[in-house]
């Protein structure tokens, strides 16, 4: 059922450790059902408790959230009509410290499909959830392909709502993003 988060369990045998098993959805849910696709890797018990630790330790180094990314956050209405590429915005005095880009989700789909971003600084990446009661969110791969590793994992969160990500600075270079929930949700970020 689409806004709604389902749980399950297996066990996967000791000597299958390193493996990678895909999933995907298993009940019509709607449109992009089929794309609703997943990974699980198990782990030994000591690799997993080493990839826990470093996942808490990147948690606790993560700046906290501003506060327009808080919850009750929104933009006002989008028009049906494409919106041009998400660009940085800068202070005309010069570089500003916190660069922003802008991406928006409506009818399960980026509006923005490019998106140019500074080389070597952090920036704001304010996301806007236009699907109201469907979950959505921003990721970045390290590369063009959406197979490349995620740099970048931005909170999944239901519209209509806004979230102000903070990315870490990315090399000059060409990247996908993509929306982990609907995997055909895609585009390039620019960083130049």
């Amino acid at each position: 059922m689409p806004g709604r988060e389902n749980e399950f369990e297996f066990n996967v045998d000791a000597a299958m450790a390193g493996s990678t098993f895909r999933g995907q959805c298993a009940e019509l849910c709607g449109t992009f059902h089929d794309a609703m696709q997943f990974t699980v890797k198990a782990m030994t018990p000591a690799n997993y408790t080493a990839w826990l630790q470093q996942q808490i330790q990147t948690a606790q180094k993560s700046p906290a959230p501003s506060a327009a990314g808080s919850p009750g956050a929104t933009n006002g209405p989008v028009s049906g009509s494409a919106s041009p590429p998400a660009e940085v915005n800068s202070s005309p005095n010069g570089p500003a410290t916190n660069p922003t880009v802008e991406i928006i989700a409506q009818n399960i789909a980026f509006q923005q499909t490019t998106a140019t971003a500074k080389a070597d600084v952090p920036f704001v990446l304010k996301f806007t959830n236009n699907d109201a009661g469907i979950p959505h969110n921003v990721m970045i791969h390290g590369g063009p392909n959406v197979t490349d590793p995620v740099v970048f994992d931005g909170e999944i969160f239901n519209g209509v709502d806004t979230r102000n990500y903070q990315v870490p600075a990315l090399k000059a270079g060409t990247y996908a993003f993509q929306c982990k929930v609907h995997p055909n949700m895609t585009g390039t970020l620019t960083v130049q």
